[in-house]
């Protein structure tokens, strides 16, 4: 079976990561990480942007990963990220579990 994959469409910034997209309303905290960790961060947020286009913030943060609440329709909606579950290749996100 193929890797699932989602190729980002936001160029990224000199430093060689995304950033935080406008969308994005909170991050609850700051969490040290590798910078494999932090590429993959700065990806999956653009990702949601992308996807979702809708506000959004990140909740649940510690080493392994995050959560992402989406904004919307009253309802809550959660996203996972689990670091080990993906790996970046240029501009695409695959998943590997």
């Amino acid at each position: 079976m193929k890797n699932k994959f989602y190729e980002i469409q936001t160029p990224k910034q000199d430093n060689g990561v995304w950033g935080i997209p406008l969308s994005c309303r909170r991050i609850d905290k700051a969490i040290p990480m590798s910078d494999e960790n932090h590429l993959k961060h700065s990806a999956f947020l653009i990702a949601v942007s992308e996807i979702h286009k809708q506000d959004f913030e990140v909740c649940l943060s510690n080493k392994n990963g995050f959560a992402i609440r989406l904004y919307g329709d009253g309802d809550k909606k959660y996203i996972g990220f689990i670091y080990e579950h993906y790996k970046i290749e240029d501009s695409k996100i695959i998943y590997l579990k």
